[in-house]
């Protein structure tokens, strides 16, 4: 299968700045902390979604006294329809990766600063890490599913950031196929925060080889600081992923056995709706 490529004119030249971006802390932006530094919880108590913008200074947006918080519920009837399909200008390459047990999520790092991303509004977005939250933290119609997918990315300088996200429905015994390629590995560092270990080479693009439809909005990071200005793009096709990987993912984190944030205002937000011509070739 061949994949969608973005302009490869100056992408050499910005990999050196990348490179220097890469050695800078991106906490603020990519998903919230550094591995084990920050305490938060999905459970009630003192640490619960609700009262996260109150357990640090940086964390204020969290509080929703912003007006693009995510997730929110991808409701079609309020999605603006856009007549003109905008496929996913993508480039991935094979990376080493770095599973991480981050108490909260079980979150695989992309060690490879060539390891590639997607291009929106002019900006090329390069893929840092991806992670998942189960049940799934955005709705479609109303609907929550069983498991979501965050792949994370940020501009070369780490100023912005854009996450793609697929949503799962549990069927019982049909596997995720990129979840089993790593299923062995979030077993041995299942338990414990702040385990990790090198997990050899994946292929980003084993999670996105085929796509339809996507919905996409002005966001934020579903974990604290809750920063906004984050473009997400969700796809409209449902995954399938088994009871089995299901439980494993829940067992690696004990104390987080559900890890999605609370729905969050839409706000007078507008949701774009790319839907490709069913006439029209299948993207690639």
């Amino acid at each position: 299968m061949s994949y969608s490529n973005f302009s490869p004119s100056g992408f050499m030249l910005a990999i050196v700045l990348l490179n220097i971006a890469l050695m800078v802390p991106l906490h603020t932006l990519v998903n919230g902390q550094e591995e084990g530094d920050f305490t938060f919880s999905y459970q009630n108590g003192t640490q619960n979604p609700s009262d996260w913008g109150r357990l640090h200074e940086e964390w204020k947006a969290c509080l929703g006294e912003g007006h693009r918080q995510s997730p929110i519920d991808l409701d079609f009837s309020l999605g603006e329809v856009q007549n003109q399909f905008i496929g996913l200008k993508r480039s991935y390459n094979k990376s080493h990766i770095t599973m991480i047990n981050r108490g909260q999520d079980i979150m695989m790092r992309f060690d490879n600063p060539y390891v590639g991303g997607f291009v929106h509004a002019g900006t090329t977005f390069y893929l840092r890490q991806l992670h998942w939250h189960h049940p799934s933290e955005h709705l479609i119609n109303g609907k929550r599913y069983a498991m979501e997918m965050h792949m994370v990315h940020t501009s070369f300088n780490g100023s912005e950031a854009a996450v793609l996200g697929f949503l799962y429905q549990n069927s019982s015994e049909i596997d995720d196929p990129f979840l089993c390629e790593v299923m062995r590995d979030i077993r041995n560092i299942s338990g414990k925060r702040g385990n990790q270990m090198d997990a050899g080479v994946i292929d980003p693009r084993d999670t996105i080889e085929n796509y339809h439809g996507y919905f996409r909005y002005a966001g934020s990071l579903t974990t604290p600081p809750c920063t906004e200005g984050v473009v997400w793009t969700v796809m409209e096709e449902i995954r399938n992923v088994s009871t089995k990987q299901l439980e494993m993912l829940k067992k690696a984190t004990p104390e987080y056995e559900y890890n999605a944030r609370p729905l969050q205002k839409l706000d007078h937000r507008h949701i774009k709706l790319y839907q490709p011509d069913p006439s029209a070739p299948a993207p690639i």
